[in-house]
């Protein structure tokens, strides 16, 4: 760990390769495999990633917070609210081409629940406001990042009123969330995602702390292999994943060290991949710019799969569900990289229609030709 001492530009390079790297393993570990370490790590590290460029300027004022929520309200909650209601709409539709339904193999069952047909418009309004419909169920992550920012920002504001002793405050302040959070997973109260919002506000002060003090991580051989020992010992001896999304971890402390490791060990592989090879980082670069599409759309890319896996193996339509597990390593790879790729492109496409629907519009104004 060493202090920043590179350009501007090198270091959010540093950072979109790690946040490729990340969203990959979100979207490997998201195939239903049986590798814990990826669950050890990956969501932690964007909470982590996310305090890392938050700023104290934000909470000075009552002016700058509103403008802090307004700016993340736009950028992740609205976002989560159109889209949950777009495939909201659709959701009858979806289980009548078997887009929905119960999966039965593996772990996938988790994002793939059953589902009951919205028989009124109250049925659809109420699941609106209390699930995330299951084809985009990784948008949870909106939800809670949100909630998250907003309660560190208002924390902030706080500590900040005790000058000599605003870090002090703001750690109690972390802390003690962090205990409530813990006590919801205790009690098995899973309301609205409010548990993890709690704990996971730790993350995001770990991040804070990390941009605070100007510290940034860099390869050390070291240090990464201290770090992937740690992460492996935590595997096995956990033998059970740390799911996030629902606030299942095994103790506070555990999710401190990892939310630490997270972020150290995956800022020390960019570090070594944008200082070791050429054609690399500007791929893990290019995916890390697109995580929000990424995340919001693979299990959509592994529908594709999965419909191409029916036709080569002449099975019933009624199964379309991921199929893919730990014995099919092969079907991992292609889940993983078409998750990765098919978002992308979509996201391409949404945003060249939205440019030559602009043009146009602009065209039609001016009373010219495009």
């Amino acid at each position: 760990m060493e202090e920043i001492n590179n350009t501007n530009t090198k270091r959010l390079k540093i950072f979109d390769i790690a946040k490729g790297i990340a969203i990959i393993l979100v979207v490997y570990g998201h195939c239903g495999n049986y590798i814990n370490f990826t669950f050890l790590i990956h969501m932690l590290f964007f909470f982590v990633v996310s305090g890392y460029f938050f700023k104290d300027k934000y909470s000075l004022s009552i002016s700058s917070i509103t403008a802090f929520i307004k700016k993340k309200f736009t950028r992740l909650l609205a976002v989560y609210i159109c889209l949950n209601a777009i495939f909201a709409c659709l959701h009858n539709w979806l289980i009548k081409i078997h887009i929905y339904g119960l999966a039965n193999i593996n772990n996938v069952q988790y994002y793939n629940n059953i589902v009951n047909y919205y028989y009124s418009f109250k049925d659809g309004l109420t699941s609106f406001f209390t699930h995330v419909e299951p084809l985009i169920h990784p948008a949870w992550f909106l939800i809670v990042l949100f909630l998250i920012s907003v309660i560190y920002v208002l924390i902030s504001h706080i500590s900040l009123k005790f000058k000599n002793n605003k870090e002090l405050i703001r750690f109690i302040f972390v802390l003690f969330f962090l205990q409530v959070g813990y006590w919801l997973y205790l009690k098995g109260i899973r309301t609205v995602y409010i548990g993890t919002v709690l704990s996971c506000i730790s993350a995001y002060y770990i991040g804070h702390l990390f941009s605070k003090y100007k510290i940034i991580i860099k390869y050390n051989f070291s240090v990464f292999v201290v770090c992937l020992i740690c992460l492996l010992i935590f595997d096995v001896v956990l033998k059970r994943r740390i799911v996030i999304a629902v606030n299942e971890y095994y103790n506070p402390g555990l999710l401190i060290l990892l939310s630490i490791l997270s972020f150290v060990f995956i800022m020390s592989i960019a570090s070594f991949i944008l200082n070791k090879s050429k054609m690399i980082p500007n791929v893990l670069t290019y995916i890390g710019q697109n995580t929000m599409p990424i995340m919001l759309f693979h299990l959509l890319g592994f529908k594709f799969i999965n419909y191409i896996q029916i036709i080569i193996y002449k099975e019933q339509i009624e199964n379309l569900v991921p199929r893919c597990n730990h014995q099919d390593f092969y079907w991992v790879i292609i889940y993983t990289i078409t998750g990765v790729i098919l978002p992308i492109i979509i996201n391409n496409i949404y945003t060249s229609l939205g440019k030559m629907a602009k043009t146009l519009v602009v065209s039609v104004k001016r009373g010219g030709s495009i």
